[in-house]
């Protein structure tokens, strides 16, 4: 068995004490049920390295994608709460421009209340891997 690093140590150090202080606040909630939410509770994993976000997204086992034109995510639900990975999509996905459309737009003029004028979108598509497992092993 290889040693670990300073860094993994450090890190696991942190995810024990982030799971106490979870158990502390659920058995300090089931002392008192007027303060659990409606909602589910939402633990957000976030990186800037593609690579690492595959790898914790494959952590999720069996979970959801979904993007918008900023963000990338993978969502694992427990009933009302859930586990997100996610980071920028630009990261994982490649942003084909396929087109441009003109689009008109109301603008605010120093000399006028509201301008229409009109501009310039690209129209965009993104090609994401269809399994995050290549990412992983690409790094």
């Amino acid at each position: 068995m290889s040693e670990l690093t300073e860094a993994q140590i450090e890190q696991r150090a942190r995810a024990a004490k982030w799971l106490l202080d979870a158990e502390e606040m659920i058995k300090f909630l089931q002392k008192r049920l007027e303060l659990v939410p409606s909602s589910g509770l939402s633990v957000l994993n976030y990186s800037n390295d593609a690579a690492e976000l595959a790898t914790h997204a494959l952590l999720l086992g069996s979970a959801e994608k979904s993007g918008s034109d900023e963000w990338y995510s993978v969502v694992k639900r427990f009933g009302a709460h859930r586990i997100e990975v996610y980071g920028q999509r630009d990261d994982v996905c490649e942003r084909i421009v396929v087109g441009t459309r003109d689009v008109e737009k109301m603008v605010v003029d120093p000399d006028a209340p509201l301008v229409t004028v009109t501009v310039t979108e690209e129209i965009v598509e993104w090609v994401c891997p269809p399994s995050l497992h290549e990412m992983v092993e690409g790094a």
